[in-house]
This record gives structure tokens, sequence and C-alpha cells, in this order.
């Protein structure tokens, strides 16, 4: 069975509208809001407590949703009351029946990871209905035992109507939106070593990392994570887990008292048109620290992640009691 690759993250809002008009306001486009729906145990098909709207990239996606009946059963009806923010980090599978026997199995081994085990297999809907396609998009899930307090719901997912998902016109950001780049989490080193160990039985495998710190660029911006408690923390070698052109990132603070997604960063054929953006709508962005400014192309060099191209960066303040900041990289 091959490894999982990257599918999307989901951030939890607390009104949904609200980010809609937010992060339109910047310059994506998004999806017409979609309902989700579940079969319940009689096999009907009825709400799964949640709504959502999809920014749309060539490979891979964010999801914007808002857990609209907390007393469902929805698997992170319990999110909003611990945090909002990135929640869901969504991982694909070819086949997701075969994934979850697969998975499950070596969970029953002996020695196993507990936090590797698996749920049940999902079957999930929600309606499309975009001007150059309408119908029922479809999708199979399993996940991984969550608790509220976890870094992020890791579920594995299989689009079974992959034809409905994107088109051509929804990957059409006017801000030149292209790929989720990095998710960066942040916590102390028994946190990072036990999510690690996590995605580990799950094909994904993580590598030390001498590259710049994403924790340390916060900081001198002034974003630096709410969950830092006291001191400079202490610096020690980040972990990396690369899903094709999407990097996880795993930074130690000694100081942390959890570990928590604090940045996503997003690719931009330019980021010009973001800022621009954001300065009409009146919403916080800075200069990432140690960027060229400059307009225009890219510059030549390196940069870090091991040899990854020079790029010019800003961090944007996304608000909505999420406590993440995107860096948008061009």
């Amino acid at each position: 069975m091959s490894a999982p690759g990257f599918d999307h993250v989901g951030l939890i809002v607390p009104d949904l509208e609200r980010s809609r008009a937010r992060f339109q306001a910047m310059g994506f486009c998004l999806s017409a809001r979609a309902d989700h729906t579940m079969s319940d145990p009689q096999g009907q098909t009825v709400s799964a407590g949640s709504s959502q709207h999809t920014l749309m990239l060539p490979e891979g996606y964010v999801e914007l949703m808002q857990i609209t009946d907390p007393g469902s059963r929805h698997p992170l009806a319990a999110a909003p009351a611990a945090r909002f923010g990135l929640h869901v980090l969504a991982l694909s599978v070819r086949d997701a029946e075969q994934a979850h026997a697969g998975f499950d199995s070596a969970s029953r081994q002996t020695g196993a990871d507990p936090a590797a085990r698996v749920g049940v297999l999902r079957r999930w809907s929600r309606p499309i209905r975009e001007p150059d396609r309408e119908g029922i998009a479809r999708f199979a899930f399993f996940d991984s035992p969550w608790d509220p307090n976890d870094p992020s719901y890791l579920c594995f997912v299989e689009h079974l109507t992959p034809e409905l998902l994107r088109s051509p016109a929804d990957c059409a950001h006017a801000n030149g939106a292209r790929s989720v780049r990095e998710i960066c989490y942040v916590g102390p080193l028994e946190a990072v070593a036990a999510f690690a160990r996590r995605l580990a039985a799950f094909g994904l495998p993580a590598r030390p990392d001498s590259g710049a710190s994403t924790l340390g660029g916060l900081r001198k911006i002034g974003a630096t994570p709410a969950l830092r408690t006291h001191g400079a923390g202490r610096a020690l070698p980040a972990l990396v887990i690369e899903m094709g052109d999407t990097l996880l990132r795993f930074e130690i603070d000694a100081d942390a008292v959890a570990l928590r997604p604090v940045a996503l960063e997003l690719g931009f054929d330019s980021i010009d048109a973001l800022a621009s953006g954001c300065r009409e709508a009146g919403i916080a962005c800075t200069p990432w620290p140690g960027s060229d400014h400059s307009s225009g192309a890219a510059p030549s060099g390196t940069g870090r992640g091991g040899g990854r191209p020079a790029v010019r960066r800003l961090a944007v303040e996304i608000g909505e009691q999420c406590g993440l900041t995107l860096i948008a990289s061009s």
C-alpha cells in the first residue's frame, strides 16, 4: 500500500459567512456554500451537522467549515468548544476500503502504537452547485482517534466523484494562489515526537530539518502563538514530512504547553495582488523577515527548506479566532 498524500486542510470557523467574505476580500475564489450529509444507521441521508466553502487549488485545497449542529454525530462537533482554527489534516488514499483494512490490521499487531488505530469507514456527500457543473460530490473516509486538544484531526479520504471536485475555474484566484506549500506546527518536544510517531505509523516518516524557523519569523513580526507561556524558548531542530509539494513542519518550543498548527503557507504566482486586496479590505499583512519586498518575479538563489528557491513572503492575519497566520509566498 502506498503512503498517503496530501488532500486538504480544514479550518473550523465560528461564522462561515464572515470567513467567506474575508477570504474573498483577499482575492480567493470560493465554492458555493455546501452542507455535508451522511447516512444514518437506518441508511437515510441526514445532515452531518456542518457546512463549508472550499478554496480549491490545482493540487489540494483549503476548507472553511462551520459546525452548524454541535449536537450532531459529526466527528468534529466538539472542536469549537476547544478552539477554532486549523483542525483537519486530510490525507489522500487511492482506495479508502483497502487503506482502512490495511491500517486497521497493522494497528492490531503486537506493539502497535494505540494512537495509530482507525475508526469506521464513513461515506459522506455534499452538493456541488457551480456555474460549470452541478452534482453530488461523494467521498469515503476514515479517521484516527481524536481528542479536541489534539494537534489535528487526522482523516484519510478517497474522492469517489473526482470529476466534480474541481475545475480550472475554481483554481483561478484573483490573487494568484496556486498551492499549499507548508503547514507548520509548534509544540513541546514530547508532543512533537508523539505526533511524528503517529504519522510514521501511517507511512509518513519525518526527518530532521535545519532550515530557517517559521516560529522565529512569527516572533519577529509579533505574531507569536498565544500558546506560549514564558521565555524565549530553546532552539532545537525541526522535523519535516514531505508529501509531494506540501510540507508538514514541526518546530519545537520548550516553553509551549501544547502542539498546535500556527502557520499555513500558500504559494502564489505573485503576492502583489494579495497585498493589494488586503490593504483595500483593511486586513493586516506584514512583510516576512528577510523576504525580498520588491514586486515582480521571485529572486533567484536558495531559501529555507533545503534548497528551495528564494521567495518573497507576506504574513497575513487570518482572524476569525483561528490563531493561525497565513504565509503567502511567491
